[in-house]
């Protein structure tokens, strides 16, 4: 049974708080990294029924796995130091670590299935000394169809390299993120990303056409459909999707990719006001309608991070309290070209775009990046902005 979680506790708490380095809410303290603690709940308790890894476990999985896809501690009789662990301990978040001794790295669906880390979380982090299960040598891209443009490949896939084989078929995946070149796809489904493309492509829920799961108690469920349209039953795939890895660990995918478009424009605003923000996404739908695949806004403060802290220099000779990134995808230059320039005219005479540049893309079959991942080092201090990639068409560049 899955215990309870904890209701997380805030500095408002009238108990006295816990001094523990990431639990606690103290915050004069400071991690052994360097850096600010985050302190936000109570210390979770181990439950003591559970029990510790054991030697005779880990011959067990080294049995089944091969030692070479088991990484355990000495003390547990594995030839590995702690230190060569801390990638599974330790996330985005600094002050999140973990104490896994053990980690497996399966290489089949009768093995199973961890992810790429790259969730800004926390949640892939043991709490305590929990096995750690990663995907990453579960990577073959099993087929792709050219015809209905399904694609079927293992969890461990990474986005980016999916991406990439697909786009030799003029093809792209519906999904896009600023970690895309770690993450894998089946941490993507597991968590529901939705990405910067969502406005174009949509949720997973109606591009993931069949999965792959291991159930909790080792059954393996084959729902690999390639079918965009079933009306055989429940659509029980759908459960999974989101589900954190909750209901089961999913070891393969089906998906339906989408055409490659073949011209990618982008548009970098400069607002007033949040009102002007919305004023601007209703527009852009209106205007662009079939060609809009992004709309990303960030304030001051954020545009701030990125100048300051990564160098980057200012697109624009004054500054804004929002900014507004438009990408467009089509498959005519000169419509596309014509859609903008109406955009950016008629969005300046309503007064709610303040300023705007554009940078087109060179095409040559590669996609825009330009989506920066916002990343909280501290819950009530700075938020620095932490870019996974620069756009390769300009708008952004290092001084």
């Amino acid at each position: 049974m899955i215990p309870p979680i904890r209701p997380i506790q805030f500095s408002s708490l009238t108990t006295k708080p816990s001094p523990h380095p990431i639990y606690g809410v103290h915050r004069s303290k400071t991690s052994t990294r360097g850096v600010k603690v985050r302190y936000f709940s109570t210390k979770p308790v181990r439950n003591p029924n559970f029990i510790e890894v054991t030697k005779e476990d880990v011959k067990y999985f080294e049995s089944v796995l091969g030692v070479e896809n088991v990484l355990a501690t000495e003390d547990l009789g594995g030839r590995s130091d702690i230190q060569d662990l801390d990638q599974y301990n330790s996330s985005w978040i600094p002050e999140i670590v973990g104490n896994t001794k053990v980690v497996i790295l399966p290489t089949s669906t009768q093995h199973v299935s961890e992810g790429g880390n790259t969730g800004a979380q926390g949640a892939c982090i043991p709490v305590f000394d929990e096995i750690v299960v990663c995907m990453s040598r579960m990577n073959s891209i099993r087929k792709f169809d050219i015809d209905s443009g399904v694609l079927e490949c293992d969890a461990g896939c990474i986005l980016e390299q999916l991406d990439n084989h697909v786009s030799q078929f003029n093809f792209t995946m519906p999904l896009d993120l600023g970690a895309k070149g770690s993450c894998h796809i089946g941490g993507n489904i597991s968590t529901n990303a939705g990405g910067v493309r969502y406005l174009r492509y949509g949720s997973l829920h109606g591009s993931v056409l069949g999965l792959e799961v291991v159930l909790p108690d080792g059954t393996i469920l084959n729902n690999m459909s390639t079918l965009r349209k079933d009306s055989t039953g429940y659509d029980i795939k759908q459960l999974f999707i989101g589900a954190e890895g909750t209901l089961g660990i999913v070891t393969g995918v089906s998906i339906l990719t989408s055409q490659k478009p073949l011209f990618n424009n982008v548009v970098l605003l400069g607002l007033n006001s949040f009102e002007d923000v919305l004023k601007a996404f209703n527009f852009s739908k209106k205007h662009f309608a079939e060609i809009l695949s992004a709309f990303e806004f960030w304030d001051a403060d954020c545009m701030k991070s990125v100048l300051t802290f990564h160098k980057y220099l200012n697109p624009f000779s004054s500054e804004y309290n929002f900014y507004v990134l438009i990408e467009t995808s089509g498959s005519n230059s000169e419509h596309d070209q014509s859609k903008i320039n109406l955009f950016l005219e008629e969005s300046s005479q309503e007064g709610f775009v303040v300023d705007g540049t554009m940078a087109y893309d060179s095409v040559q079959d590669k996609k825009t990046e330009y989506l920066y991942f916002l990343f909280s080092k501290e819950i009530n201090n700075t938020i620095s902005l932490l870019p996974f990639s620069k756009t390769s068409c300009g708008i952004l560049e290092k001084e």
